[in-house]
């Protein structure tokens, strides 16, 4: 396994100069699906070889940052046991139920870890759609069955119209033979002369998505939603412990908490469209920021021992604007309490300067 702790963070960003990687068809004879164990753990192998397909996750350094993720085991959450990700797979393999799919030839697949999250559906399968929609006439794509629900939305019909969709089950192990797939595009900053920066290629799928599904949304406008505290109060871990309060001190600036969970993706991105400030806790609401306009304003609220700054990315490709705040009270467990006073002024100057340009 490639050394990646030398290059990457422990949220997969690079640390140092790395290669740039971009989306690319693959092909592999048969490949073995190993996703039935737990909700978050996939991983695809060639066939008999058992090696890890090329360009599963990103490039070398992402994927072996996945592999060696998900192979640790916690027992009773305290010892750490390692396992064997080929020895496994090949128990798996012989000795449990599999589906066979074969591909056509004028059928491709879209393969990668966490189809089940939304902010994973949206950067990473979504933006692979939107470039085959432009780049090949391959109008057949295999999806992992947890995007049925996201692609039921209007907005994303319509944007994907295109295509004539079939998906695979993800809670149960797949073969695939003959099969085109179509590897990631680079989602991480890059870095020359230790400046971050993002991949073009990114940033052109990213605004292209933005402009083709607001163009098949049927925005309503609605004031309430301007300035908007996306909550995390039905999430199972890193909560705002002080969110209400945080809300109390805002109402004075018309600010409203929104659960995006408590609405269907359209009106999700309803919400946005509307929304010139957003502020939130570091979680999946946040990646409604994909649909709000340029020069809109996202506030990240953060746990310091989680600063993953994948939103920092793609408000930078979005050109909207980002601000981050660092909790006062770090829990372990992920949970924070941030400082009300310094957000609430920042708000107060922030529009001050709207209201007098």
């Amino acid at each position: 396994m490639i050394k990646y702790k030398k290059y990457l963070d422990q949220y997969a960003f690079p640390i140092k100069t790395t290669k740039n990687y971009k989306i690319k068809k693959e092909y592999a004879e048969k490949i073995f699906l190993f996703s039935k164990l737990k909700r978050k753990f996939d991983i695809c192998l060639n066939l008999p070889s058992f090696e890890f397909i090329d360009k599963y996750y990103g490039d070398e350094l992402l994927q072996s940052f996945y592999l060696d993720n998900i192979r640790k085991l916690k027992l009773l959450k305290i010892i750490e046991l390692r396992v064997n990700l080929k020895l496994l797979t090949k128990f798996v393999f012989y000795f449990f139920n599999k589906k066979t799919i074969e591909l056509k030839k004028d059928e491709i697949c879209l393969l990668g870890p966490y189809s089940h999250s939304y902010s994973h559906v949206i950067h990473e399968f979504f933006i692979r759609l939107i470039f085959l929609k432009e780049k090949t006439n391959r109008n057949i794509v295999w999806l992992p069955d947890n995007l049925k629900e996201f692609l039921m939305a209007d907005a994303y019909k319509k944007t994907f119209s295109n295509f004539k969709f079939k998906f695979f089950p993800t809670n149960q192990n797949v073969i695939f033979i003959k099969c085109n797939y179509l590897s990631h595009s680079n989602n991480r900053w890059l870095i020359k002369n230790k400046i971050k920066y993002i991949s073009d290629e990114y940033v052109k799928l990213a605004n292209h998505l933005r402009r083709k599904v607001c163009k098949n949304h049927s925005l309503k406008h609605e004031s309430k939603f301007k300035y908007i505290i996306a909550s995390r109060s039905g999430a199972e871990r890193r909560k705002l412990l002080n969110e209400y309060e945080l809300t109390s001190m805002l109402k004075v600036y018309n600010f409203r908490l929104v659960c995006f969970e408590d609405y269907d993706y359209d009106t999700q991105i309803n919400i946005a469209r509307n929304c010139k400030i957003m502020i939130g806790y570091h979680g999946a609401g946040l990646t409604n920021l994909f649909f709000m306009k340029s020069k809109s304003l996202v506030i990240e609220i953060y746990n310091h021992n989680y600063q993953n700054e994948i939103f920092k990315v793609f408000s930078k490709a979005l050109k909207v604007d980002y601000k981050s705040f660092k909790c006062i009270k770090n829990h372990s467990n992920l949970d924070g309490e941030c400082n009300v006073k310094e957000i609430t002024e920042y708000i107060k100057k922030k529009l001050n300067i709207i209201n007098s340009s």
